[in-house]
């Protein structure tokens, strides 16, 4: 029998799918073939992870099922009589997948941590120059201001910093002023530009500030990008993978590794010259209270336009909101919102708001495309309808990333991460997306 190493049959084999002459075979092939032999050994390592550590447990409730429990509460004629129960203690085993799926998803982390090509999403390289901070249009950008995270809208009431002419403030400068002259296209040439190379040192990475919930007493109104970069997820894959280190949290950035999928909310939506905006309201999986807002914004395919958007929301029906990711440089005077969304190109958004009461009318999305108003779109709770696909992986993208940086750590820990994973599984789940639930996997055995 002729094997490569990432051939399928390898796992059939550990999981004893292969008939006794088959399974002979595999055993020959691996004994003559060095290559063959430590594929098996991975893959058998690979194997164990899955149906060991990562097995369900089969007495902890999934974010799903907790919810539905809340819902049949909500809808009983005996919603007020509650009965306390205990707060269950954090997990400190992070079960995954279904055993059903074992086999196709060993296969699938064998493909994803050994392929030659790499991790999904762009990394840096690590020789450039960290002085230049103006760039010719359509030139590569110095790497201090590659790395740079892209600008989130201002935070309201928030006390102005002193303008300062540190390096990190110029290299702010530099990229602010490349976002605002590139068309909207300057993302595009950063991943080609941060296709390859190493983990940056996270000493060359700015420190982040979270962003933490406004008061609608203070604000009912919030600016929206419309880019985002995505290479923080490949930085990631690099630290668990090849380092077999959890990451630094200055690596993490919530907006760029939510942008390195392809989410579409399932829900209202509005198109205007050819952009389009989308917006699904859900649960929160580690707040109950809140509500998710999941907003995508979709480029014209026939060249780029200029939209402007803000969320609006009712002060009566909504205390508070958060935008999740875009986390200011500590320090640094917020920048400009580029404006220009490309041709084709997807940005998305995740809100975390908090509503008065049960509340479900909580305000609207306002925008305009190339400077003409467009229709809005509302934002209205559902608290009992199911999240959709797409819906359901943003929350654990950004479950992941806040538990990454210890962000809101008293709800969100390795059981809820890890139930939100196994939710996501499935035997047709695409390779990407299987892709993360190993890392997701991988980084919680760290």
């Amino acid at each position: 029998m002729k094997l490569h190493p990432e051939d399928p049959r390898l796992t059939a084999y550990l999981l004893g799918e292969l008939s006794p002459d088959d399974a002979a075979a595999v055993e020959l092939a691996a004994a003559s073939d060095p290559m063959v032999q430590t594929a098996l050994d991975d893959t058998y390592k690979i194997q164990r992870v899955l149906t060991g550590a990562l097995a369900p447990n089969s007495t902890a409730l999934l974010p799903r099922q907790r919810e539905n429990i809340r819902r049949a509460f909500r809808t009983s004629p005996n919603a007020k009589e509650i009965v306390p129960f205990p707060v269950r203690k954090k997990s400190l085993a992070p079960y995954l997948m279904p055993l059903g799926i074992a086999a196709a998803v060993a296969l699938v982390s064998w493909i994803a941590f050994h392929q030659p090509a790499g991790p999904p999403a762009p990394l840096v390289k690590t020789s450039a120059p960290d002085s230049p901070t103006t760039t010719p249009a359509g030139e590569p950008l110095p790497f201090a201001v590659a790395i740079l995270p892209a600008p989130g809208p201002k935070i309201p009431n928030s006390t102005a910093v002193a303008p300062t002419k540190s390096q990190l403030t110029l290299n702010v400068k530099a990229l602010d002023a490349a976002l605002q002259d590139s068309s909207g296209e300057m993302y595009s040439r950063l991943e080609r530009q941060l296709a390859s190379g190493p983990l940056p040192d996270a000493a060359s990475l700015p420190e982040l500030v979270s962003r933490g919930a406004v008061s609608t007493a203070d604000a009912h109104e919030l600016p929206l990008p419309v880019l985002a970069g995505s290479g923080s997820l490949g930085w990631i894959y690099k630290s668990v993978k090849e380092q077999g280190l959890r990451p630094d949290t200055k690596i993490v950035r919530l907006e760029e590794i939510l942008n390195a999928f392809d989410l579409r909310p399932n829900g209202t939506a509005a198109i205007a010259k050819g952009a389009s905006l989308t917006a699904e309201s859900f649960a929160c999986p580690w707040k109950p209270s809140a509500t998710l807002l999941m907003i995508h914004f979709q480029g014209a395919i026939n060249g780029s336009r200029q939209v402007e958007a803000a969320l609006n929301v009712d002060p009566t029906a909504v205390s508070s909101f958060r935008l999740l990711g875009f986390s200011p440089i500590r320090g640094i005077e917020d920048g400009t919102l580029p404006t220009s969304l490309p041709a084709k190109t997807g940005t998305t958004l995740l809100i975390e708001i908090e509503p008065r009461a049960s509340a479900t009318n909580l305000g609207e999305i306002r925008w305009k495309v190339e400077g003409t108003d467009a229709a809005p779109v509302p934002i209205i709770r559902r608290p009992d309808a199911e999240p959709s696909d797409d819906a359901r992986f943003a929350s654990l993208l950004a479950s992941y990333s806040l538990w990454l940086t210890k962000d809101q750590a008293d709800s969100i820990d390795t059981e809820l991460v890890s139930g939100l994973a196994r939710e996501c599984a499935a035997s047709d789940l695409p390779l990407q997306r299987r892709e993360l639930l190993v890392l997701v996997a991988r980084t919680m055995e760290l």
